[in-house]
């Protein structure tokens, strides 16, 4: 919700609270990756996005948040993006 509303630094500070208590948390790893890509850190987004497809990569917010991350940094074409790490 944060993100949406535009906060993304504060984003950022919640997610990073969640991941003290869920480290493995795909969905929670994901949503970091999304709020580090709005707060201009795209090769932080993309660690973090990596990690949320190591967790469980058959979750569908798993995939969006890459495709937000890597959309957000630009930093790779849309076939390579979406392939696993």
């Amino acid at each position: 919700m944060l993100i949406e509303l535009g906060q993304h630094e504060e984003a950022r500070l919640w997610s990073d609270k969640a991941l003290e208590r869920f480290p493995r948390d795909a969905e929670l790893l994901a949503a970091k990756a999304v709020a580090l890509a709005r707060c201009g850190d795209t090769q932080g987004a993309l660690a973090f996005s990596d990690s949320a497809i190591e967790e469980r990569g058959d979750a569908p917010y798993v995939w969006l948040s890459r495709g937000k991350s890597c959309w957000r940094g630009k930093s790779r074409g849309p076939i390579t993006a979406l392939r696993r790490p």
